[in-house]
């Protein structure tokens, strides 16, 4: 009769304790697997229009890098609106560098703000290395971008030639990238016979890939009507391309 009693009093004592471990448990156990629940797989990563701006920082834009940077900066925020990326690069006679990379607005806004020219030193008299800039822009894209722009804003000096230009046109239009071009320069851009003795290549290019060409001198007042004809022929080409 003992014995069957202490039987009795072990297991309602074993069964009042497994009435109070089976919620906690049932917690535990819900917390790890809601923590570990899997993510749906498949999921396209939002595919952005970006846009490359080549910024040249040579020494001889002194006069006019103020009017370079207003309008990469009014670009950018103006594209900022429809959630595009943006790389900076810049070049000069030392070769190009890239500051940003497939970043927001605010980020390339900040990078742009910071750049300062060149240093001039005898040794850097050759002409901006805007070739080598223009192959660095031709593999900032993601695979996936859902529009491709570059905007150079030169003085109009450059190192293009004819085999480089043919190379560069080529690479931009296969890959579908458009080159847009603002010259910005204190210095006459055509001579005495309205040839243009500055940003020749850079007018084809931006011609024979479907960029806007625009050129605005040392005059702060032509940055607002610059900036409205590039972002437009930008935002543009971006609906063509997602369509």
């Amino acid at each position: 009769m003992w014995i069957s009693l202490g039987i009795t009093v072990i297991r309602n004592a074993a069964q009042k304790q497994a009435l109070i471990f089976t919620p906690v448990l049932i917690l535990l156990l819900g917390g790890h697997f809601q923590g570990q629940s899997p993510k749906p797989e498949g999921m396209p990563r939002r595919v952005r229009p970006e846009l490359v701006l080549l910024i040249d920082i040579n020494h001889d834009q002194e006069k006019v890098f103020r009017v370079e940077q207003s309008l990469a900066l009014e670009v950018v925020h103006k594209l900022a609106e429809n959630g595009s990326l943006f790389s900076v690069i810049t070049f000069r006679s030392g070769g190009p560098s890239e500051i940003k990379s497939e970043v927001p607005a605010d980020e390339a806004l900040a990078a742009i703000k910071d750049l300062i020219l060149e240093v001039s030193r005898k040794e850097n008299t050759a002409p901006p290395k805007l070739y080598e800039a223009l192959i660095v822009a031709e593999s900032a894209f993601s695979h996936d971008a859902s529009g491709r722009a570059v905007l150079v804003i030169s003085g109009g000096r450059e190192d293009l030639d004819g085999k480089r230009f043919k190379h560069i046109r080529s690479a931009f239009i296969t890959q579908q990238i458009a080159c847009h071009v603002a010259i910005v320069s204190s210095h006459p851009l055509y001579g005495t016979k309205g040839i243009q003795v500055r940003g020749f290549y850079l007018h084809d290019l931006a011609r024979e890939t479907r960029g806007k060409y625009v050129e605005l001198g040392t005059n702060e007042k032509k940055v607002q009507p610059a900036v409205q004809k590039l972002t437009e022929q930008i935002l543009q080409q971006e609906q063509a391309h997602v369509r």
